[in-house]
């Protein structure tokens, strides 16, 4: 307890020292009025207070409350101000504050304060008998001390806040009060100087003015309305609403006539100029109006003579039907009779032969005299002339017209004759005779097979062809080379054998016998002393013609060996290194199990049978039989697992009982020189390659140069996404058919053995460089080796990147990724099938200094020469063309794309059937369901022709309209579309986007990036795409206007075909048909009847191609092109037929011209006919790729995806083109290829 009463005193000699401190600042502080009944100086104690106890003792509080009772301003409720010093030791926040209404003049002491001035003001709750300043609110009881001192109670007066704002003024001072009604008083209106007395033409007081408070006009005043009877002559209401004002100048404004209408714009002329071409003011009739009178019009000058004059024109009008009256076709009498015949419609008015009567046209006569014809006009198109005799239609046939009867005994005379068209139509008059002895020279007509007739014979034998002219030679009178005992058969010749039907002709052994090839024969030698002779295609069926002595001093370099002096010695062990070195397979085959670990992880000696099938993509009979061919199960299989290095042990010495000559070792290549040895010296290893490709730039390629070509086709294509229907839907699985042998080259190289490969060559005697086929032969080699690295990186899954790179990223998403690597795998196998069979021409004719190579994926089999165009040799072999500049390029930088092309144009053979994609629009390719082609129709689609089915691979196209092709392909319209390029807004057929949301929503659809709104009226409005450069991405421009710019187009939502219509009418872009619904836009469009121009946003159709086009689109007649002034321009309608005028013509009130606008091709549409061509079928047959082109468009220019920026677009915005693209292709296997590549997934890097 002592203790406790220390502590307290301790506390408050601090408590003083720090009340004293704030005394001493409190005196510098004025408390003016203060009326604290007690002392104010003084210091009171609140120690031990419980909750509502009184901060004064009893006395104190009674003297406290009897002073307030003589403070007149102590009242209820008048606002007061109450503060105080204040000193405590509580460790929080305590209130104190005087009874009444819940507390009013509520200080807060803060904790532990130290001189702390506390204040509060409020109005007065409580009378002076119930005033009692308590602790209102802490702990229950208080703990410790609070000292209160200093303290400040008085009235609130008004000037010590400013509370009077505009339109109020003070009270006099010494007012008490809080707020602005106590402090002040409102202003009124009368002494208000913005009011000013509402003085203006604008404004009147209110009622009661000078009793009214208000310091603005809006307060005090009442506007005045304009009102129209202000405005005198040649003035109007100001057009706007709410305008206050009194005066002409305030409420008017000028008027002009320009802006009023006639009460009839027939009975009068609008005045819109005075005579001295000033605008002219007035809004009346009288003022603006002059009266149009019947009297001035000529009724005689209507179109076709409908009306004519009344006897008494009379009243107002400018029109045929307000002042003239109808002539009726039934008062009118065509003439002449012979090329007008009555329509027999009394009641259709007219008064001409155009509006009365039908035409008798010549086109319709048949002329009596068969010599005699009804001309056509120059291109060809039926005569518009008039007349239904000979006299008027007919004329003589010209010889251009006639053929003559036999094209082998007659030829055409000159068509002109004294500078005009010869006339005639017999052989006598347009044909001359052609003669046996003078035509052909029968010895060298087709080989042996012909010789002259006698001279006697050809006297006067007309004729021009080896049956005409020339006597056979027949087979059977020839003997076959090497046939010594005219048997029929010799050892290189067997004889051709009649039959009943046919007999061979010819005198030479290429044209009566067959061959017999040294390939098809075997011999019993040793293989270790004798070898098939080198040259190529040799003829012979024994020993001696077909085989040579192997000789030591030309297989081994004995000296070199240590061999001694002794050329037996040297002899033997030539042939004993010989012998060890075929039958060294374990050093051959040392790669294949590191092969297999990469490519099957821990089963690394071995890969299962599924695997292997499916890296070689080898149908299954060809499978089956070179696993029979090597006894694959007794040799190399275990379980179901195939065991690397038996398989390729065993491959090996398979291909060696074929006499195809293998390498000492991996990583080295084998080709066969001109002279017909296998060489097998070239390197072929990673690092070797990789550094001779460091200097190949494989990113920048130097023939993107060369690579935007324009399409040779007649259909313009544009750059578009085209989302049909999946493209990995249907199985790509068309598996590869080869050959054993073929096969077995393969899977050797697999495990990175390059034996001689099975090709042959064909160049001209004087080809460069000399070397040319040793050179070529090695640039094979090598550009299998990048395809094998690929076929490898595949199966490591290693190349997901660069399939998504040229193949889009749709392709490596699953499911698919797994479809997109059984694709890729075909199309790599097929493509190293036909390198590793290929018969390679050296630089044909077509060739031209910026070409690496080409093919003919549809061309002639045949016998090749330089000179032609073929796509298989005799053998059945693949032909493939190569330019010396492939020889050259890796002079010049250029290997890569010298592979690159090289992989792309293998790949257009079968069974790849790669294309040459264009990047347009109107270009898609889809599949079909084969049990449906034969139900689509077109008239360039006939069953058969020239002997060619009508759908074949690579065969004949037709144009089929695209309805058909709707009901058997499973064609999906996508939601958003590109539109076409470098153009500011969609196209008639989709529809703008107007939102940036719905911009981000296409750009993902689309599989574009979206970056970021802008405003800029140099760029396309609304959502566009750069596809190119630094700025590539969609963007949403906010710009009112919008500017076209190159390697720009707008993204768009695609509508539906047919929509409902709304109040009698169609949507936008929609058309009402006959049958009342409303179909999307077409391609073309028809302007109104008379019209000369075009509608907004259309133009003209410039060709009669596209004229004939629009006619077939829009369900009308095709008549022709004419060439006539009196027609309009271009291409127009008249009574539902259609015709081009190519001369500059004139408005017709009965025809329509027929417009192009802007269309996209991008998606399907089942109303528009397509070019299609087939491309391949599935592998079970029962769909059919094809490739179609929309015939309707008329636009110039196509891109095909040629060079790395145009196939890395296409593989973003159309992954289905971009799988088919031979282009894309190639870049993959030249980067899933590339030597590094191979160096960093096999390890070897640093080898």
């Amino acid at each position: 307890m002592k203790l406790r009463v220390l502590l307290l005193c301790l506390w408050r000699w601090a408590s003083s020292a720090k009340l004293r401190g704030a005394s001493g600042q409190s005196e510098t502080s004025v408390c003016t009025g203060n009326q604290f009944p007690l002392d104010a100086d003084g210091d009171y104690h609140a120690t031990g207070l419980s909750r509502g106890e009184d901060l004064f003792n009893a006395k104190d509080l009674a003297a406290f409350q009897e002073g307030l009772k003589t403070r007149p301003d102590w009242a209820v409720p008048v606002a007061w101000h109450l503060s105080a010093t204040v000193n405590s030791s509580i460790k929080e926040p305590i209130k104190f504050g005087f009874a009444g209404s819940g507390g009013f003049l509520m200080v807060t002491v803060p904790a532990e304060a130290a001189g702390v001035e506390v204040e509060a003001t409020g109005r007065v709750a409580a009378g002076a008998s119930d005033a009692s300043f308590q602790y209102r609110d802490g702990p229950k009881v208080l703990n410790g001390d609070v000292i209160f001192t200093n303290f400040c109670l008085r009235p609130r007066r008004c000037e010590e806040k400013e509370f009077c704002g505009q339109g109020w003024e003070p009270k006099p001072p010494k007012t008490v009060g809080n707020s602005r009604l106590e402090c002040c008083d409102a202003i009124a209106c009368k002494d208000a100087k913005e009011v000013d007395g509402c003085s203006s033409t604008a404004w009147k007081q209110k009622a009661n003015f000078d009793e009214l408070k208000g310091y603005t006009k809006d307060h005090c005043c009442q506007p005045l309305l304009c009102d129209a009877k202000i405005c005198g002559p040649g003035f109007k209401a100001k057009n706007a609403t709410g305008l206050q004002g009194s005066t002409t100048d305030e409420c008017c404004e000028p008027a002009y006539c320009h802006e009023m209408k006639c009460p009839s714009s027939t009975q009068y002329t609008l005045l819109e100029h005075d005579d001295d071409g000033k605008p002219r003011r007035g809004s009346t009739v009288k003022e603006c109006c002059k009266e149009a009178k019947c009297t001035a019009l000529d009724c005689g000058k209507s179109p076709n003579l409908a009306w004519r004059n009344k006897t008494s024109p009379d009243g107002l009008g400018s029109t045929f039907l307000e002042c003239c009256d109808k002539n009726l076709c039934a008062d009118f009498t065509c003439a002449p009779s012979s090329q007008w015949k009555p329509k027999n419609l009394p009641k259709l008015q007219g008064g001409s032969n155009e509006a009365c009567c039908q035409p008798l046209m010549c086109r319709a006569h048949t002329c009596q005299d068969p010599k005699q014809t009804v001309p056509r006009l120059a291109d060809g198109s039926p005569s518009l002339a008039l007349g239904s005799t000979d006299e008027e239609c007919c004329e003589l046939k010209l010889c251009k017209d006639y053929t003559c009867s036999d094209a082998t005994k007659w030829s055409m005379k000159p068509l002109m004759e004294d500078g005009s068209p010869r006339k005639g139509f017999d052989d006598e008059t347009c044909c001359e005779e052609i003669f046996c002895e003078n035509s052909i020279d029968c010895e060298r007509a087709d080989g042996g097979k012909w010789r002259s007739k006698t001279p006697e014979a050809l006297v006067g034998l007309q004729g021009s062809n080896t049956q005409q002219c020339c006597e056979a030679n027949h087979c059977a009178d020839y003997t076959c080379s090497t046939d010594s005992q005219g048997t029929g058969h010799g050892t290189k010749w067997y004889k051709k054998a009649d039959t009943n039907d046919y007999r061979y002709q010819g005198s030479t052994d290429a044209e009566c016998c067959l061959p017999k090839y040294c390939d098809s024969y075997e011999t019993q030698l040793p293989l270790t002393k004798w070898k098939r002779k080198a040259s190529v295609g040799s003829l012979g069926s024994t020993d001696a013609e077909c085989f040579e002595k192997r000789l030591c001093v030309e297989e081994v370099d004995c000296q070199a060996l240590g061999a001694g002096a002794n050329g037996q010695g040297c002899a033997l062990q030539a042939l004993q290194l010989r012998q060890r070195r075929e039958v060294d397979l374990e050093t051959l085959c040392s790669k294949a199990e590191g092969v297999c670990s990469l490519l099957s992880g821990d089963q690394g000696h071995s890969l299962t049978l599924s695997d292997l099938r499916m890296l070689l993509a080898v149908a299954p009979s060809t499978f089956q039989a070179y696993a029979e061919a090597v006894q694959l199960e007794q040799t190399a299989m275990q379980g179901d697992r195939v065991l690397c290095a038996q398989l390729c042990q065993v491959t090996a010495k398979f291909l060696a009982s074929q006499h195809v000559a293998l390498p000492p070792g991996p990583d080295i290549g084998c080709y066969q020189d001109p002279q017909g040895k296998d060489v097998c010296d070239e390197d072929l290893s990673p690092q070797t390659l990789a550094t001779r490709f460091a200097d190949s730039d494989l990113e920048a390629s130097p023939q993107e140069r060369l690579g935007r070509r324009k399409s040779t086709g007649s259909h313009r294509r544009q750059r578009s996404t085209v989302r049909m229907e999946d493209p990995y839907q249907h199985g790509f699985e068309a598996l590869v058919q080869s050959y054993s042998s073929e096969l077995a080259l393969r899977i050797m190289y697999m495990f990175r053995v390059y034996p001689r490969a099975f090709n042959s060559y064909l160049g001209s005697p004087d080809a460069q460089p000399e070397d040319w086929q040793n050179k070529l032969a090695k640039f094979n080699l090598v550009a299998r080796v990048f395809i094998m690295n690929a076929i490898r990186n595949l199966r490591l899954h290693q190349t997901v990147f660069h399939l998504a790179k040229w193949f889009g990223d749709d392709a490596v998403l699953e499911p698919n990724l797994n479809e997109t690597r059984v694709e890729v795998l075909r199309l790599l196998n097929s493509a190293v099938h036909v390198m590793n069979t290929a018969e390679f021409i050296y630089n044909a004719s077509a060739c031209v200094d910026d070409a690496f190579a080409f093919v003919y994926p549809s061309a002639y089999d045949g016998v090749p020469d330089l000179e032609d165009a073929f796509r298989k040799n005799q053998k059945g072999q693949f032909v493939v063309y190569i330019c010396p500049l492939t020889l050259y390029a890796e002079r010049l930088g250029l290997l890569a794309d010298a592979i690159q092309t090289s992989v792309h144009e293998s790949s257009h053979h079968a069974v790849a059937y790669t294309d040459d994609v264009a990047t347009c629009a109107q270009s898609h390719y889809m599949w079909m369901d084969v049990a449906g082609l034969p139900t689509l129709g077109g008239s360039a689609c006939p069953e058969n022709a020239e002997g060619q089915p009508r759908f074949s691979v690579s065969g004949r196209s037709c144009d089929v309209p695209g309805a058909g092709i709707w009901q058997i392909a499973n064609i999906t319209r996508p939601a958003f579309a590109r539109g076409l390029e470098e153009t500011a807004r969609c196209p008639a057929n989709l529809a703008d986007l107007k939102t940036a949301d719905a911009c981000k929503t296409a750009a993902k659809y689309l599989g574009a990036i979206y970056n970021d709104a802008e405003e800029d009226a140099e760029w396309p409005q609304g959502c566009y795409e750069i596809s190119m450069g630094m700025f590539q991405g969609v963007y949403f421009n906010t710009a009112s206007n919008g500017s076209a710019v190159a390697g720009t187009h707008p993204l768009c939502k695609t509508l539906p075909l047919e929509a409902k219509a709304v109040g009698g009418g169609c949507p936008p872009k929609y058309s009402l048909t006959k049958t009342g619904a409303c179909t999307l836009a077409l391609p073309f469009v028809t302007a109104a009847k008379g019209s000369k121009a075009c509608p907004l946003n259309t133009e003209h159709i410039d060709r009669a191609m596209t004229c004939r086009s629009a006619a077939d689109l829009l369900g009308l007649t095709w008549e022709g092109s004419v060439t006539s002034p009196d027609s309009p321009t271009g291409c127009s309608v008249q009574d539902d037929q259609v015709t081009f005028n190519g001369e500059e013509g004139t408005a017709n009130s009965l025809a329509a011209p027929i417009c192009k606008q802007e269309f996209s091709y991008s998606m399907f549409d089942p109303r528009v006919q397509y070019y299609i061509q087939l491309m391949r079928f599935s592998q079970t047959g029962d769909a059919a790729l094809f490739k179609a082109v929309a015939t309707d468009s008329s636009s110039d220019y196509c891109y095909l995806a040629y060079g790395r920026s145009m196939c890395q677009d296409l593989a973003r915005q159309d992954p289905g083109k971009a799988i088919m693209n031979a282009d894309s292709f190639g870049y993959y296997v030249i980067d899933a290829g590339s030597p590094e590549t191979h160096l960093v997934q096999s390890g070897e890097h640093d080898a």
